[in-house]
């Protein structure tokens, strides 16, 4: 997978993912830990708000005499782990996989399933494009049980989208800290910003930057921070641990009900995509709008490369 958010969003839709972990001997994050072996659990879960995967493992007591699971971890297997300790997450060793049912069966994708059918009443961006059937933004009204997650994993608006065009909604920017355990290499701490930055570009001029504790020849405590620029410094000799500072938009907190949220996707301007997700409120513009597109179907149709 590509990134934190494609990993989130399959697990949302699909339940879950396949990820690698690294054991180490004493099976701690320690700093005199050794890396042992790697292993693959199922991640079913995550937490935004304390940076965790929720994952499922193949170890621990289970209640099958068929696959009597050896004990230890956890009785059901399922366990908390931070977002990158032991390597788990990591995108690139991240997979997420998809069944498809036979025609035959009741969930086969030939036939009509209510989640994926779901389309959601939606208001025109402005007055000035309600009649427009390819504008690429609307406004919709948060409901009852809405959140952010739910709201694009129906739309298909990239949640990168939809935070840089609302953040102001979600009480303004909020500083963010996420602490290393052990020294980072100099490359994860220029990617880390690197990863920062071009995420929070849209929404702050704020510059991403690692705090580090290191020790000096002589033993003594002392801090050093690095920018994108500077990363030689929370690398070098005597660091001890890192911590990430940088200014974000906390997206996991609920929006009152009623409030309106833009929702724009470039997706929208081509013919059909936007019928799929959603309609407009109006029915007076609804009607409009479909003569509109019924119209332009039908100059399409008649006239080859005309609009």
């Amino acid at each position: 997978m590509s990134s934190f958010v494609e990993i989130q969003e399959h697990i949302r839709a699909h339940g879950s993912v396949i990820s690698r972990i690294i054991v180490y001997d004493d099976f701690q994050r320690n700093l005199t830990a050794r890396p042992a072996f790697g292993h693959a659990v199922v991640l079913v879960g995550y937490d935004n708000e304390n940076y965790t995967w929720t994952a499922m493992n193949s170890w621990g007591q289970g209640p099958s005499t068929l696959l009597p699971y050896q004990p230890g971890v956890t009785a059901d297997g399922l366990f908390r782990i931070q977002m990158g300790i032991g390597g788990v997450g990591t995108p690139e060793q991240t997979y997420g996989i998809t069944c498809t049912a036979t025609e035959q069966h009741k969930l086969a994708t030939v036939n009509t399933q209510p989640w994926e059918q779901e389309r959601r009443a939606v208001a025109p961006d402005s007055a000035a494009v309600a009649l427009d059937t390819l504008a690429s933004c609307y406004r919709y009204k948060f409901v009852k049980g809405d959140t952010v997650a739910s709201i694009v994993s129906w739309s298909g608006v990239p949640i990168q989208n939809f935070t840089q065009t609302n953040w102001k909604m979600f009480g303004g920017l909020q500083d963010v800290k996420f602490s290393f355990a052990s020294k980072l290499a100099e490359a994860d701490i220029r990617n880390a910003l690197q990863s920062v930055a071009e995420v929070t570009r849209d929404i702050t001029n704020n510059r991403p930057f690692f705090t580090c504790l290191t020790y000096t020849e002589s033993g003594e405590a002392a801090n050093v921070t690095c920018y994108a620029d500077t990363t030689a410094r929370c690398a070098g000799l005597g660091v001890a641990a890192c911590t990430l500072h940088y200014k974000d938009v906390n997206v996991t907190d609920t929006l009152p009900v009623g409030s309106f949220v833009r929702l724009c996707d470039s997706r929208f301007t081509i013919p059909g995509e936007f019928d799929k997700v959603a309609f407009v409120s109006d029915n007076k513009l609804l009607q409009q709008r479909a003569l509109i597109s019924i119209l332009n179907l039908a100059v399409r149709f008649l006239l080859p490369g005309q609009t």
